[in-house]
């Protein structure tokens, strides 16, 4: 590495000589040089090794990460991210075919796609990662059939998962703290190199800004400035239930305040990877799973579909005229009377509240659910037009 043509030759003068002494030869075809730049490349530039030139090139894939002249990892995000999603369709394939449970899939994705989709992160993770979390994203919609429209949020709150953006900080606040211990390795060196530049002449230096940031937002600002010190044995952690914290006041306030949540909140008391992904089969699962996230075709989400006014929502099938969302269909519409005393638990029916609500989408009997989920079905044969 050099910051000037004239030294980068002369350390491949250097190299040579180090190859000649020790008998060893360079493949020159697959020895590649990459200028970072933001600006225009100069065309007369080049570089020579043993009489051989050099290809100067616009990207180099180095061990599995992708390095542009821009000195963005955009292009190898993209790349980490289309590797990731054919793994991930894998994941699915094998687990429809083997009857993994909803456990086991999100298991394996952490196992096997998690770390392609994060290699590198600890150097490429201070930009826009969105990306990235799309992957995880697409599999647990896939994984539990929703529409890509569901809320992100909501999708979180099924599964218990955290977006990926908390492993990716953690791994950089990890990969920091071995550097300001590790100090005979080139990477150390190199940090406090890059680290004497931001803090001397306030170089715009995005990886340690990041750190910084990081420390920042978790409360741990004064550790910023206290460089080498051994932090591995309880930064990283603390930083991550921090990050865990701050994410579930940010999924609290969410679903408390979006519009398409205001059932679901009625329901949703903790954020966590729900029971009855456990205790029912996989159509059931699917069943209650999109009558909980609002993946189906009541009049609540129809008119949404169409910009009508919620107040004008109305339920299609009884002379009520209630707006017809999922409390309505459960509890109240006289056209499901008859399937409503078969499958939903008489002790509920009579003084109907949210409180039963919440008791029945949050029952631990697998019956109780089975019934429920019968109920769902018959409630969209309704609505279906025949």
């Amino acid at each position: 590495m050099s910051e000037t043509k004239e030294d980068l030759q002369m350390q491949l003068n250097c190299f040579s000589e180090y190859c000649d002494t020790w008998k060893l030869k360079v493949n020159t075809s697959k020895t590649k040089v990459l200028i970072f730049s933001k600006g225009r490349q100069p065309n007369n530039i080049n570089f020579i090794y043993e009489e051989n030139e050099i290809e100067i090139v616009k990207e180099f894939n180095y061990l599995g990460l992708l390095l542009t002249r821009s000195g963005s990892f955009n292009k190898a995000k993209k790349r980490l991210s289309e590797k990731a999603t054919k793994a991930m369709y894998n994941v699915i394939k094998k687990g429809r075919q083997c009857n993994l449970s909803i456990e086991c899939q999100l298991e394996l994705f952490d196992k096997l796609v998690k770390p392609i989709l994060l290699y590198g992160c600890e150097v490429w993770g201070f930009g826009k990662n969105d990306i990235i979390e799309q992957v995880h994203l697409k599999f647990l919609k896939h994984l539990l059939h929703l529409k890509r429209s569901t809320p992100s949020m909501i999708v979180y709150g099924e599964t218990g998962r955290y977006p990926l953006e908390i492993s990716i900080k953690c791994r950089m606040i990890t990969y920091w703290c071995r550097l300001l211990i590790d100090e005979n390795k080139l990477s150390s060196i190199l940090y406090k190199f890059v680290y004497s530049r931001y803090h001397t002449n306030n170089d715009d230096i995005l990886w340690i800004k990041n750190i910084k940031n990081i420390l920042d937002n978790a409360g741990f600002s004064n550790l910023f400035y206290v460089q080498n010190t051994d932090l591995t044995k309880w930064l990283p952690k603390s930083i991550k239930l921090r990050l865990i914290d701050q994410f579930k006041q940010i999924w609290n306030s969410a679903i408390q305040n979006t519009s398409k949540c205001i059932t679901y909140r009625l329901f949703k008391e903790h954020f966590e990877f729900e029971n009855y992904f456990n205790i029912i089969n996989d159509r059931d699962i699917y069943t209650l799973c999109k009558f909980r996230t609002s993946n189906h075709s009541l009049p609540i989400e129809k008119g949404r579909w169409h910009n009508i006014d919620r107040s004008d929502r109305k339920c299609s099938i009884c002379t009520k005229r209630d707006i017809g969302d999922e409390y309505h269909y459960i509890f109240v519409c006289p056209a499901l009377q008859d399937e409503r005393r078969r499958f939903i638990p008489n002790g509920l029916i009579p003084r109907h509240n949210i409180f039963t609500f919440n008791k029945l989408f949050n029952s631990k009997k697998p019956k109780t659910l089975r019934n429920l989920c019968n109920f769902i079905r018959c409630i969209n044969s309704k609505l279906t037009p025949s």
